[in-house]
């Protein structure tokens, strides 16, 4: 039921600017409301209301993947995006791109929900960081990060601290066959410049 001052003013019909106001004002009042019930709402909500940051960040404050309703503008507001995805993770799909790349929403994302790892930038699906603070919310999580995959078939198999262990230790080797191919490239070089010396001694 529709509060009684609202109720008076939508009854009535006068035409002048302060009516439209307290209209407005009304409606307002109204949505803000329903969606901190239910963050959904926000579907029903009228475009300059889904434009508006306190109504949507009561909406996706209630639930995260309200962020499908809200204007393209909050889509891509910082604030709003954190607050959607600390709710729920999967809110991450309905931010802007950029946002999908920015390492402390998709964090916040998939320490809320494992599976929003899927919804990241793929630079971001390959960060040790993301992909270890995915898989401690959700086992499967790791099976949508590119080049990950001994993750996901680990973690399904056996527990998340040898799924930790295992993505560690190729990280490791990564690493170790780096420096063996700087330090052969290093060899060539001197073999080259002692070869040069020996030609124009």
């Amino acid at each position: 039921m529709e509060p009684s001052w609202c109720g008076s003013v939508v009854r009535s019909t006068p035409q002048s600017p302060a009516f439209q106001s307290l209209q407005e004002d009304c409606a307002r009042k109204l949505v803000l409301a329903a969606v901190r019930k239910n963050g959904v709402e926000l579907e029903r909500a009228p475009p300059n209301l889904q434009r508006d940051p306190e109504v949507v960040l009561a909406a996706v404050s209630n639930m995260g993947v309200a962020l499908e309703f809200a204007s393209a503008e909050l889509q891509s507001d910082r604030q709003v995006v954190l607050s959607a995805v600390a709710e729920d993770g999967d809110a991450l799909w309905y931010a802007a791109p950029e946002l999908r790349s920015d390492k402390e929403v998709v964090l916040t994302a998939v320490r809320s929900n494992g599976d929003a790892l899927a919804h990241a930038h793929p630079d971001l699906q390959n960060d040790r960081e993301i992909v270890l603070a995915a898989v401690a919310e959700s086992p499967n999580a790791s099976g949508t990060a590119s080049n990950s995959k001994p993750i996901a078939s680990s973690c399904c198999e056996r527990s998340h601290l040898e799924a930790i262990l295992s993505y560690t230790q190729q990280l490791v080797l990564k690493a170790e066959r780096m420096v063996v191919s700087v330090a052969v490239e290093g060899a060539s070089d001197v073999q080259c410049n002692v070869a040069a010396a020996a030609e124009t001694s």
